[in-house]
């Protein structure tokens, strides 16, 4: 056996035992929970018209617009450190680690496309395929995705500096992160829906089609 099928093996098997430890929680009803997403697109669009309406109405000038998009935008930065913090504790406990955080990049692509629905997986890669979809469809720091647009936008909506219009840049990039996230998580529930559920304590691991090396 060479050394690359060797450190090929060796990344699957612990995918695989992470993987299994995902989905005893999960079948125990302790795995990940998805985020209220319909509570957080609500706040976002009223955060976000509210933001619009203040820089179309007020001049750049308005002390109420600036005070309003300071109060936003530190709520908003509140948010996402608050995830990120969540985030890093989460990962220090063994379940909550990335299912697929062992594997090369290209194996993880693999993954997350017969995740997406663009590919297969052979029986003995569905376990890691099935616990990354719990994972997936979680999506672990939507909050600080929801927020970090909002953060943006209100920079851009304070009118302080002639240049603030280019903050909607990154603002329109986080929302492209978002969105691509949110897509995810709803191939992923879709995938946990129509595959019936392995036992966590088989053997599993994707390959693309042929990603298993």
């Amino acid at each position: 056996m060479s050394d690359t099928v060797a450190a090929a093996e060796h990344r699957w098997d612990l995918a695989e035992q992470r993987a299994r430890l995902v989905l005893r929680r999960f079948a125990a009803g302790r795995g990940p929970r998805p985020a209220r997403r319909g509570l957080l697109v609500s706040v976002s669009v009223v955060v976000e018209l509210a933001l619009l309406v203040t820089a179309v109405v007020l001049p750049p000038d308005a002390p109420v617009r600036w005070l309003l998009a300071t109060v936003v935008a530190s709520v908003a930065l509140i948010v996402v450190i608050a995830s990120v913090i969540v985030a890093v504790r989460r990962r220090g406990t063994p379940d909550r680690q990335p299912v697929i955080g062992s594997l090369s990049a290209r194996e993880q692509r693999a993954v997350k496309r017969v995740v997406r629905g663009r590919g297969t997986a052979p029986d003995d890669r569905r376990t890691v395929v099935r616990a990354a979809a719990v994972q997936m469809a979680a999506a672990d720091g939507l909050p600080g995705l929801y927020a970090y647009p909002i953060l943006w936008s209100a920079l851009a909506a304070s009118g302080v500096s002639t240049l603030s219009v280019l903050y909607l840049l990154p603002a329109v990039a986080a929302v492209g992160s978002l969105v691509g996230t949110v897509r995810d998580a709803a191939l992923a529930r879709r995938l946990l829906a129509d595959e019936p559920a392995a036992d966590p304590g088989s053997c599993g691991a994707p390959q693309e089609t042929d990603a298993g090396s």
